[in-house]
């Protein structure tokens, strides 16, 4: 489980550079593929911000990876206690990728 520091700002799971998705899934180039863009321009988009749910362990997140040539890749788990996720091109990136 890991904790995931976002500076990708548009995507509606951000909330003070903190994931509030319960799990991500990350692609072979290294892409957080659950990303998903803000409709509303709101600091937490409010379908997400309601839930009951938001904000309890956000620090214990699930990250599902398909890049198998990172270092950090785990049976298609990643095995990072600490990963950033950063604004690259309008995509998040994950910045913590390392090559095997």
């Amino acid at each position: 489980m890991a904790h995931i520091k976002c500076r990708e700002f548009d995507c509606k799971y951000n909330y003070c550079e903190a994931c509030m998705k319960n799990s991500i899934e990350v692609t072979d180039e290294a892409l957080c593929d659950s990303f998903d863009i803000k409709q509303d321009g709101s600091p937490i988009d409010m379908e997400v911000g309601l839930e009951e749910e938001f904000f309890v362990n956000h620090h214990d997140k699930e990250v599902l990876c398909r890049c198998r040539s990172c270092v950090s890749n785990s049976q298609g788990c990643c095995s990072r206690v600490n990963l950033q996720v950063g604004d690259v091109n309008d995509m998040a990136k994950c910045e913590s990728f390392e090559k095997r």
